[in-house]
């Protein structure tokens, strides 16, 4: 029996290899042609302002902050620690927070969705170009989570992986499997790239085209996406080596939504990374088991 959940791991190991390796090379092969890897798709203007921004975060945190006092009232929930109840009523305040912001937005904009990243037209495509992106970033990202955990001795800390390994149960897989692979990807990416990535590369737009006679938006830099990553990254601070390989993977996904300003790419290659980590828990617990 101990020899399944190994075969299925090696299985899935060469997959990753094999899709990273012809991501890469689709990758080679357009750079080598000059073009680059994702095409660029231009974006009209953006719905939101920068006070907008601001204010539908400090919303957020505001949901955050009574969610937490709920815990506090209500059940044995200790302030500072990790727990199942925290970790739950964290995606349900920022599940809520979603459906209210981006319906502020579509109302705002008349149901014009597309305007800030929900775009469907060509959801076949951006999940492939999803999945693409998924493959491309998994090596990276997944070689520097092993230089610090076997190479330093720096182990991951992330509250979602912690509480599995507390309580290796099917069903507090399955419920973490919710939050970490749908809740997470789909708040994350609508902050980090529609919100904010979006956001400052309007600004940084509107700089580049100040006093240029040109009609033609010039296209923005890679400085909004770096900038997002750093924050990405340091909002995982105190998982030990999480931040740096979540930087990595940030830049992936910033890269696919500065080109297409869509969130599917960026949402589907976000999903699919968090989604190999939970199946390789689950293979971890299926071989402790047998």
């Amino acid at each position: 029996m101990q020899d399944e959940p190994n075969a299925i791991s090696t299985a899935l190991s060469l997959v990753l290899l094999l899709g990273s390796g012809l991501a890469w090379a689709t990758i080679g092969r357009r750079l080598a042609r000059r073009e680059a890897p994702i095409p660029f798709e231009p974006r009209g203007g953006l719905p939101f302002s920068g006070v907008e921004v601001v204010l539908l975060l400090l919303f957020y945190l505001l949901g955050e902050i009574v969610a937490q006092a709920a815990l506090e009232r209500w059940t044995a929930y200790e302030p500072g620690t990790v727990s199942r109840e925290l970790l739950f009523a964290q995606a349900a305040a920022r599940a809520g927070w979603l459906v209210v912001a981006s319906a502020y937005l579509f109302t705002k904009t008349g149901g014009r969705a597309d305007t800030f990243g929900w775009d469907f037209r060509q959801l076949g495509r951006d999940a492939g170009l999803g999945i693409a992106v998924f493959f491309a970033a998994a090596v990276p990202v997944f070689a520097v989570q092993v230089f610090f955990v076997f190479g330093l001795g720096i182990k991951s800390e992330h509250p979602a992986i912690k509480l599995t390994q507390d309580e290796p149960s099917l069903a507090m897989l399955a419920a973490i499997s919710v939050v970490v692979v749908g809740v997470a990807p789909l708040f994350e990416e609508f902050v980090f790239r529609v919100l904010l990535q979006g956001w400052l590369e309007a600004w940084q737009t509107t700089l580049r085209s100040f006093g240029d006679a040109d009609d033609s938006a010039p296209r923005p830099g890679y400085a909004p996406l770096v900038v997002v990553s750093l924050l990405f990254g340091a909002l995982h601070g105190g998982h030990g080596p999480d931040p740096v390989a979540i930087f990595v993977l940030s830049l992936f996904l910033g890269y696919a939504y500065r080109q297409t300003h869509r969130i599917v790419p960026s949402l589907v290659a976000h999903a699919c990374l968090n989604g190999w980590t939970m199946v390789n828990l689950w293979i971890a617990m299926w071989s402790e088991s047998v």
